[in-house]
């Protein structure tokens, strides 16, 4: 089986040092990262498929986490970011539900 995930904003290993490139240039931070662990559920999912399983699928890891049970995105948000990062994201807030913005699904919407 071949399959993909698209984890979306995450906070990989890269994440910090980017952020402050973009601070440092004026360039807005986007949106709060999700923490890395949030791509589990669906790895694990897909690991515990054989050949039979699916396959030639695109996961969206926040839709499939709610999908699944496993909550919002927001409940995966990383807020253990380092204080001269925290406080660009504070200012930055959630994301509005808007359509074609990308986050105007179910798993994306604020509660």
């Amino acid at each position: 089986a071949v399959n993909a995930i698209m984890p979306g904003h995450t906070r990989g290993s890269w994440f910090d040092e980017n952020a402050r490139g973009q601070m440092e240039r004026g360039e807005p931070v986007g949106q709060r990262p999700a923490v890395c662990e949030h791509v589990v559920p669906v790895t694990l999912f897909l690991a515990g498929q054989d050949a039979r399983g699916v396959t030639g699928m695109l996961y969206d890891v926040p839709v499939w986490n709610y999908d699944h049970g496993y909550g919002r995105h927001e409940g995966w948000r990383d807020y253990s970011l380092p204080p001269d990062l925290e406080v660009e994201f504070a200012k930055v807030g959630t994301p509005t539900a808007r359509p074609g913005m990308g986050v105007n699904t179910p798993a994306m919407r604020p509660s």
